[in-house]
């Protein structure tokens, strides 16, 4: 448990050092160093909570694509949702085993909720550090939240930001939804 305070302390220190950095250059490889951090920490952990062997055993059972009928029955009979079966089955296809799970759904948690965070505030990194300070266990213990939630918010900065484009609010919602309800 104390490579989580450690991961955070680190994460803290340079989502504060990226308030002190003056050049665009500098702050986007402090950025893209921190995001790539995170997505390793998060994509590559095993074993480290009560839904961790969950998602392996329905990684196991998921058929490969492209049977999307055993998806859909998969999906009705056991009340999984469509959009998390379908990413399990296109990774499991493609010869990728369970680890491939945790590390596409950190890749797209943490992707949305920088998109985000970068639409609507001065500091992203700092913004995503709060927002991980507060929500990291949950957000990467039920993965399938975590994503529909990072979408979520990204889908948000379109009516604080730019209200044309309800439409892509609509289309993400939509896509939220079918991972998680």
């Amino acid at each position: 448990m104390y490579i989580y305070y450690i991961v955070l302390i680190i994460f803290g220190i340079l989502a504060f050092k990226d308030l002190l950095i003056s050049t665009v250059l500098n702050k986007y490889i402090l950025t893209t160093l921190i995001i790539i951090s995170l997505v390793f920490f998060i994509g590559f952990r095993y074993n480290s909570d009560n839904d961790y062997w969950t998602y392996v055993f329905l990684y196991d059972m998921v058929p490969a694509f492209p049977d999307v009928n055993a998806l859909f029955s998969m999906s009705i009979l056991q009340g999984q949702e469509f959009g998390f079966l379908f990413i399990e089955s296109v990774l499991r296809a493609l010869g990728f085993g369970y680890q491939s799970v945790f590390i596409f759904s950190a890749i797209i948690t943490t992707f949305f909720l920088y998109k985000a965070y970068s639409r609507i505030v001065s500091f992203p990194v700092l913004a995503l550090f709060v927002f991980f300070s507060q929500y990291f266990l949950q957000m990467f213990i039920q993965i399938r939240f975590g994503i529909a939630t990072a979408i979520s918010l990204y889908a948000c900065t379109f009516l604080s930001t730019d209200k044309k484009r309800l439409f892509w609010l609509l289309l993400l919602t939509a896509f939220f939804f079918i991972f998680h309800h």
